[in-house]
């Protein structure tokens, strides 16, 4: 089974303050290789070798330093934002490099994931999306954001730290996606949010499934978190669902 892995690289990534500044947070150094890299590594070890990368900030260095992926044994292709489309706009945009079928992962998180297992459960009947979800068994930090009912999302809502949290949010959303082309199908380029817009509609559809990880997600989004998964990286890269 050929499986595309589709990663959103093009964010600004500003909570990282002077450290983005010239670089793209997905090429930032974890014991001495980009972030972007390690995602790559893991993929391949699941037997991903297809991938699309969704660019926007300085993200010709992100082609410079991986160009057509052969180096690294893998085949990359690049869908690059003129100005900020958004998650859901960068996908719109590249929606004819999209498989039919594709696996979704954000730029600056980890999660170590048996990612067929991901991805076949899009053969599911009324399913378009197969969201990852964790239960914060080990606190990652983020407020629980996603409601269930059995093993379909039901509810998806990002809470700020402190604020409080509806009884009915027990998981958070983990960072890694299967996806069918279709939910972006008859969309016109804007800008937008896959979470906040495209996902939502699908979750009042009904047509987002869950699958429950026992590993924790690791993300690069403040220094703190960087160095966390700096000092975790070689802990979890084996492990999987």
């Amino acid at each position: 089974m050929s499986i595309q892995a589709v990663i959103l690289a093009g964010g600004l990534g500003t909570r990282l303050g002077a450290l983005t500044k010239d670089t793209p947070k997905p090429l930032m150094k974890i014991r001495g290789k980009p972030f972007l890299h390690w995602q790559i590594d893991y993929l391949k070890n699941e037997g991903v070798t297809d991938f699309l990368f969704l660019t926007g900030f300085k993200g010709e260095l992100i082609h410079e330093y991986f160009g057509d992926g052969s180096q690294f044994g893998v085949y990359i292709q690049y869908s690059q934002e003129v100005t900020p489309l958004g998650t859901g706009g960068a996908l719109i945009q590249a929606y004819q490099k999209l498989n039919e079928s594709f696996l979704l992962l954000f730029g600056d998180s980890f999660l170590p994931v048996n990612v067929s297992q991901v991805f076949s459960g899009l053969e599911a009947p009324m399913t378009d999306v197969v969201m990852t979800v964790y239960d914060n068994r080990e606190n990652t930090s983020v407020p629980f954001n996603v409601g269930l009912e059995g093993l379909r999302v039901k509810r998806y809502e990002k809470v700020a730290i402190g604020a409080q949290i509806s009884p009915d949010l027990t998981h958070v959303e983990a960072g890694v996606y299967g996806v069918k082309k279709t939910l972006f199908k008859g969309h016109a380029l804007k800008v937008c949010s896959f979470e906040s817009e495209l996902l939502k509609s699908a979750i009042q559809l009904g047509s987002v499934a869950a699958i429950k990880c026992s590993q924790r997600f690791f993300d690069i989004g403040t220094p703190e978190r960087l160095a966390l998964f700096e000092e975790r990286i070689g802990d979890y890269f084996t492990n999987t669902l």
